[in-house]
């Protein structure tokens, strides 16, 4: 039964979606800050927010299968767009994340917010933590 499914997403698993020079790996933050900038081009958000728990396993160098991106983005979560101040998303990203965007970010502000449907609830899904990614890395 698993063989026969196997083959059946083959053309889809298979696939190169993208080249990395180096490795992309989770203890190095290199994956979790190209998750991050992945989701919040996506999204077309001002800031994109990855929390560790979603990186479940390293990408190697070179070509970059789709398999490998579901692989390290093991849940297929949605990745959600919403709005957030400042004080909000400081609370967010918390001690532990993976931000892209603004360095600084103004309390009162209003920030567009591209996150995993697991951190951050609410908001529009925009398609999967694997599908940004890979998107990403095709471009």
């Amino acid at each position: 039964l698993v063989e026969r499914y196997r083959e059946r997403v083959a053309p889809l698993a298979d696939r190169v979606v993208g080249i990395t020079q180096a490795p992309l790996t989770r203890s190095g933050g290199a994956l979790g800050r190209l998750v991050a900038s992945a989701e919040q081009a996506f999204a077309g958000t001002d800031v994109g927010v990855v929390k560790p728990v979603s990186l479940r396993a390293d990408i190697d160098a070179g070509p970059v299968t789709y398999a490998e991106v579901a692989e390290a983005l093991a849940f297929d979560h949605p990745v959600v767009r919403l709005r957030m101040n400042g004080r909000q998303l400081r609370e967010l990203i918390g001690s532990e994340a993976y931000v892209a965007g603004p360095e600084e970010l103004d309390p009162d502000a209003s920030y567009s917010v591209a996150a995993s449907e697991l951190i951050a609830g609410g908001g529009r899904a925009v398609g999967t933590e694997p599908q940004a990614l890979a998107w990403f890395l095709a471009r």
